[in-house]
Parts: C-alpha cells; structure tokens; sequence
C-alpha cells in the first residue's frame, strides 16, 4: 500500500537586502555595545533606506550552538528593538540599533531583524 504524499512551497518575495555600515568582523568585549548601523538596499546595492521604513530587532542567536542571546538596547536608544533612522548614515539615511553585549558569552552572534513587511533579515557576526 501507497501512502499519500503531498507537499508545499511558499515563495517570499525580499523587497530589501542588507548593506552593513560597521566592520563585521571586529570583536568587542563583554559588556560592550555595538552600534550596527546598516542600509537597506535594493537587488542593485542601491540605497533603499527610508524613515518610512520600520526595522525590528526580532531574535539574537549565538551562531556556534545556536542559543538565544538577550536582545537588549543600550538604554533607552532603540525601544520596542526598533533601529533608529539616520539621515546622516549613507546618502539618503540609515539605521541603527544600539547592540548590549552584556551577559553574552564569547562568540559570533546573529542577529534577525524584519523591515516593515518583508520576511526577517540576518545581520550575523556580531559580537
């Protein structure tokens, strides 16, 4: 007897990638904060970067066992984990997200972020 098989694909449609502003691979100490500032950019590279547009911090995973980091601001910088818009970052603005590093274990650490209604985006070596 033959089972049933059935199957699904679901097709996302990325609006925006991602053009960090901040060396990548720069280590901080424990305690630290990170500034990641960052564009949106377009399939060309192109500047998309827009105070229209809301980015949020969703999730902080140390990449190597893959746990969850605290995701916490610098003070009150960035409440509800939204970036801040910069009109001063790249030609016409970007963002950033004052990264707390404090309490994370040595490591690279990734950072998931979504842009109004685009599906999530990394940032990874962070930390």
């Amino acid at each position: 007897m033959q089972g049933n098989t059935s199957s699904a694909s679901v097709s996302y449609a990325i609006t925006y990638g991602i053009c960090a502003l901040y060396d990548q691979t720069k280590s901080v100490k424990n305690g630290a904060t990170v500034p990641i500032r960052l564009q949106l950019c377009d399939a060309n590279g192109a500047d998309a970067s827009s105070s229209e547009i809301a980015i949020t911090a969703q999730a902080l995973t140390q990449v190597s066992t893959s746990a969850s980091g605290d995701l916490a601001s610098s003070g009150a910088a960035n409440p509800d984990n939204n970036f801040r818009f910069d009109a001063t970052l790249g030609p016409t603005g970007g963002y950033i997200f004052n990264l707390s590093t404090t309490g994370l274990t040595t490591g690279t650490y990734r950072l998931d972020f979504t842009a109004t209604s685009d599906p999530p985006h990394i940032a990874s070596n962070l930390v």
